[in-house]
């Protein structure tokens, strides 16, 4: 019965859209960051932009494609220290193709004796040889020169192939350059693309850098050499760096209107453009992890405002009674008391004494607004003053959408978005147990996970979820006011999930865990064995699965690819045309949740 609970209230949402937030009946209220703001205690938290730890440098180990190799030492995933022996050539065959070189060497010398011989009696013979031989002496003569000239060439050039083998030839073993770990192997010398590849790409151990994207339209916002600030997703951890490249080489096409990179960009303007990748070098890489989603800020030269001066216009109240703020605790709104100083005209800010602290988010004042009104953090893309409509009528149902015409309104009232038969058919043969009636059809997986998590967090639920992942499955619980617990993901367990270590986050209070497989960005892929312990964990303390499977059956393997939504009765499953099938422009994906 709860199950089906849950699924009419999926189709609810789909169908009218975000009529609640995070288990309230009311529109949930914008905040923003009082560092953002203000500029206290933060380097430009409004220009924050998404950002990925990767590896400062990765090592391309060439092999010699004229000898054999022996022996390969390593595999993907490996970590190997300096020194370490990478793959063995076969000495014997290199020693058999210098020999042979050295032979045809001597062999090409024996002919040029031979020419200068030939050509030293011919000359001879050309002094005592009558008028009437003469021309053909010289003919001759210039013949064998010219066979000479190139068998001397063909000496040169083959002298420098022996040199080389030679030089190359003196140890049988290719070492790491560095410390890192193994990320490829090409035996056939090119990528999955068909390019050119390095044999063996090394990653370099503890060498991190920030990569980031900067959109055409911002590109005047960075350049090299800007500081910036590097703050992580899940707890207060700060880093500092340096851009250091912009990759104006390799853009990759995107849109105007949907930015990933640094800065903001006109969610009104839909035109194509280019994105760029671009590099931070940190001081410090400490506490960081490869595939780490962070986000980017400008530091302003490294300066820190050390006076909190906000905006007159967030404050309520008069000076003689008083000043407050709509202020954020625990995912409700609050009316928070603030001491305030000198007020400066000239930006009309007044200095924040106390009642806030930088980590605090706060409402800009709009009618309506009362304590206890559900927040987020996420910009509204309508007017937040609109009333929004609930699709129920008068008489308590759903209503159509079509008005006493006969013509289909603009309401949102328009029913459940149920999805075309033959879609819903395709993708029910994707698992075992799914009906095409128990699909629901979504705008995306990203739209599946964002109905799925407001339907079914609310505040003060336990969330355990998985880091390195999609930014959703966490940043969504948190903001519906949920506690998030973070399993991180390990590099030395092949990023997979330590079920021991899920168990010990994991209590009876726990109403979600959220995972993600195959798990990006690190690729990790959860077997059936380790799906079923998982499942185990959480049928122990009654906690809903989410499972973000938008990479499932694009697997490292032949064999079947388990879904979780086959093994738990309270598991919830989210994909898209987006991965698998490379139909991202669609926009189109789905949620399974009974």
């Amino acid at each position: 019965m709860k199950k089906r609970m849950l699924c009419c209230l999926l189709a609810l949402v789909l169908a009218v859209g975000l009529l609640s937030a995070c288990g309230s009946g009311k529109a949930a209220v914008y905040v923003q960051s009082v560092a953002a703001l203000t500029g206290y205690g933060s380097l430009g938290g409004a220009n924050a932009s998404s950002g990925l730890v990767v590896a400062q440098k990765e090592i391309k180990v060439e092999r010699d494609s004229s000898r054999k190799i022996k022996q390969l030492n390593v595999e993907v995933g490996q970590e190997v220290k300096s020194g370490e022996v990478l793959f063995t050539y076969d000495m014997e065959d290199m020693q058999l193709t210098i020999d042979k070189a050295k032979l045809e060497i001597e062999q090409m010398k024996n002919n040029v004796k031979d020419l200068t011989t030939q050509i030293s009696q011919l000359e001879k013979e050309k002094k005592s040889a009558p008028t009437s031989e003469q021309l053909s002496y010289t003919v001759q003569i210039q013949a064998l020169e010219a066979d000479k000239k190139e068998a001397e060439y063909n000496i040169t050039v083959k002298q420098k192939e022996l040199d080389a083998m030679t030089s190359g030839s003196g140890t049988a073993n290719v070492t790491a350059p560095v410390d890192g770990k193994v990320q490829a192997i090409n035996e056939n010398g090119t990528d999955s693309s068909g390019n050119a590849a390095a044999y063996i790409t090394l990653v370099q151990d503890g060498a991190y850098r920030v990569k980031g994207k900067i959109n055409e339209l911002n590109r005047s916002d960075i350049a090299v050499g800007v500081p910036v600030v590097i703050r992580s997703r899940v707890d207060d951890s700060v880093w500092s760096g340096t851009i250091t490249e912009i990759d104006t080489e390799n853009p990759s096409s995107g849109n105007a209107g949907v930015s990933y990179g640094y800065g903001y960009s006109n969610a009104d303007d839909t035109s194509s453009s280019s994105n760029y990748p671009f590099y931070v070098e940190l001081d410090s890489t400490d506490g960081l992890m490869l595939g780490q989603h962070v986000y980017i800020e400008p530091s302003d030269g490294g300066t820190v405002s050390d006076t909190m001066k906000l905006d007159a216009s967030f404050l309520q109240g008069t000076a003689e009674e008083g000043f407050w703020v709509w202020a954020e605790k625990d995912g409700k709104l609050e009316k928070r008391t603030v001491t305030v100083g000198t007020l400066d005209e000239t930006y009309n800010t007044y200095e924040i004494l106390d009642g806030l602290a930088a980590e605090d988010y706060i409402a800009f004042p709009e009618d309506g607004m009362e304590e206890g009104d559900p927040t987020t953090h996420t910009m509204p893309t309508e007017d937040p003053s609109a009333e929004p409509s609930d699709g129920v009528d008068d008489s308590g149902t759903i209503g159509d959408g079509v008005d006493d015409s006969g013509a289909i309104g603009d309401s949102a009232d328009t029913g459940p978005i149920e999805g075309g038969d033959q879609f819903r058919d395709g993708v029910s043969k994707l698992f075992k147990t799914v009906k095409p009636d128990e699909v629901l059809e979504t705008q995306g997986a990203i739209g599946a996970n964002y109905l799925l998590l407001m339907s079914l967090v609310e505040p003060e639920d336990e969330v355990v979820s998985v880091l390195p992942t999609y930014q959703q499955l966490y940043s969504i619980p948190e903001m519906c006011g949920a506690k998030v617990d973070i399993l991180q993901l390990d590099r030395k367990n092949g990023y997979h999930v330590a079920v021991d270590a899920l168990d010990a986050l994991v209590t009876d209070d726990t109403k979600l865990i959220c995972i993600n497989n195959p798990d990006n960005p690190t690729g990790a892929l959860l077997d059936t064995d380790t799906l079923k312990a998982i499942v185990e964990v959480a049928r122990k303390h009654d906690a809903w699965v989410l499972c973000d499977e938008v990479y499932r059956l694009l697997t490292q393997t032949d064999e079947y690819s388990e879904s979780v939504i086959d093994l738990y009765d309270k598991a919830i499953v989210t994909a898209s045309m987006s991965k698998v099938w490379s139909f991202a422009g669609l926009r189109l994906g789905w949620g399974k949740a009974c």
